[in-house]
């Protein structure tokens, strides 16, 4: 009985402990998770301010350097990049993080994009263009296969016509019971 009672004691201190580190833990926790917030927030405020300057045709005015006149949680500047994507320009801002280090998963970026009239303008007249061909392509070929069909059906009947004239068949004529010559009158 004693050794049951023990055991028991034993488990319980453990659970305390583990409880007990969890608490000691936690706010490092939340300390880390507040810088990442807040640097979160940071950007979000830079990516808003620079998503409204827009050129005329729908880009970015870049009126800032590579890095931002302002840091991140851990006191590193903010860096910006912009580039191309599929329907416009794209900017990004990025924390290195934590560990200072680029491209790692610590890495927080933030990223806005401006539809530019050239590239969607771009990218239509590409499906367009395609859907144009596709289309043309299935008609054609629609077209082609009914002159196919129409020639093989005229080029039949002549054949059949010819014959006719000519008195040449090549199926031969169905024998029958009855007798060829008609039945002289009664």
């Amino acid at each position: 009985m004693a050794s049951s009672h023990a055991t028991q004691v034993v488990w319980v201190v453990m659970l305390l402990i583990a409880v007990g580190a969890l608490f000691l833990i936690q706010p490092g926790l939340n300390f880390l998770n507040r810088k990442e917030r807040a640097t979160q927030g940071t950007m979000e405020q830079w990516a808003n301010r620079l998503d409204q300057d827009a050129d005329g045709e729908g880009g970015y005015v870049k009126n800032y350097p590579a890095t931002l006149p302002a840091n991140d949680a851990w006191g590193r500047p903010l860096e910006l990049a912009y580039h191309n994507g599929e329907f416009g320009e794209v900017l990004t801002i990025r924390s290195l993080g934590k560990d200072g280090v680029a491209m790692t998963g610590d890495d927080i970026t933030v990223t806005r994009s401006a539809a530019t009239a050239k590239t969607v303008g771009g990218q239509i007249g590409t499906a367009a263009g395609s859907a144009i061909v596709e289309a043309a392509s299935e008609a054609v070929g629609s077209a082609a296969d009914k002159v196919k069909e129409k020639g093989a059906a005229l080029r039949d009947r002549l054949k059949r016509k010819t014959d006719e004239n000519t008195g040449e068949s090549e199926e031969p004529e169905p024998a029958s019971d009855e007798p060829t010559e008609d039945p002289p009158p009664p």
